[in-house]
C-alpha cells in the first residue's frame, strides 16, 4: 500500500489491490491445509477479521496518513525513508 502510495497510484486502485490480499490469504490457508503445514491451525484459529482485507481499511489508512502527515511521501520521510530512496523507487518502477 505504501509503495503504491509513493508511486502516486490512485487510492481506489490501491484499495482494490489491498482487497485482493483477502483472496490470497484464503489460498495460502488452503495450501497449508493441503500440504499439512503446522501454521494452518494458527491461521484458522485467528478471528476472521485478521484474515480480512476490506478496501475501506486501505482507504482509511491512506486518509489517516494524509491527515497526520500531509501525504504518503511525508509519512515515509517522517519514519526514516530517505528522499533518495523514494526517488530511486520511482525511477525504477514508474515508466
Amino acid at each position: 500500500m505504501l509503495v503504491l502510495g509513493l508511486l502516486e497510484v490512485p487510492d481506489e486502485t490501491i484499495a482494490a489491490d489491498y482487497a485482493l490480499s483477502e483472496q490470497a490469504i484464503a489460498r495460502i490457508v488452503e495450501y497449508f491445509r493441503v500440504t499439512g503445514q503446522a501454521a494452518v491451525s494458527k491461521m484458522e484459529s485467528m478471528p476472521p477479521v485478521f484474515r480480512a482485507a476490506p478496501s475501506s481499511v486501505a482507504l482509511a489508512v491512506l486518509q489517516r496518513l494524509r491527515d497526520d502527515h500531509g501525504s504518503v511521501e511525508a509519512f515515509a520521510l517522517d519514519v526514516g525513508v530517505t528522499a533518495d530512496a523514494i526517488a530511486s523507487l520511482r525511477a525504477q518502477l514508474v515508466t
